[in-house]
């Protein structure tokens, strides 16, 4: 019964049903150190906005030994929670570029790059012409309807 309440599947469930709190409790006795375990206690940090611990734990899992290319063998699930937390806190080219680098279709890819689109068109004219020649600014944070991550 204990792998079972302990099961990721299970801090799923209750992250799903916003039991943030029991989730992360399970996450802290967990010996389990995996990439999955770790984005799990990164989305429960997202989901009660301590948006900087859930940066610098997902940015330690895609970016080994402050690396400056993310490690395109993580899944591009975490990749992308990565990429919300910074369009959240404001680095829009990093999140830009992480967003670029997932191939796969996803709904999650596409709310991100749908907030990046809808952040565009609030823009004055000059930001846009900024933003078609290659400038994004970097501490402009870019609202992104929650729930915020996903496991």
């Amino acid at each position: 019964m204990d792998y079972v309440k302990n099961s990721l599947e299970h801090i799923k469930h209750l992250i799903d049903s916003n039991n943030i709190k029991e989730a992360l409790e399970i996450l802290n006795r967990s010996s389990d150190k995996s990439v999955w375990f770790q984005n799990a206690r990164a989305v429960c940090f997202m989901r009660e906005n301590f948006l900087k611990a859930a940066t610098d734990l997902l940015r330690s899992i895609v970016f080994h030994d402050n690396a400056i290319t993310a490690d395109l063998e993580i899944p591009e699930l975490i990749r992308l929670n990565l990429a919300e937390t910074m369009l959240i806190t404001g680095n829009i080219s990093g999140a830009a570029s992480l967003i670029n680098d997932c191939a796969e279709p996803s709904s999650h890819k596409e709310k991100l790059t749908q907030s990046i689109e809808d952040w565009k068109k609030t823009l004055p004219f000059w930001k846009k012409i900024d933003i078609l020649f290659g400038t994004l600014p970097y501490n402009t944070p870019i609202p992104v309807k929650s729930p915020w991550g996903r496991v």
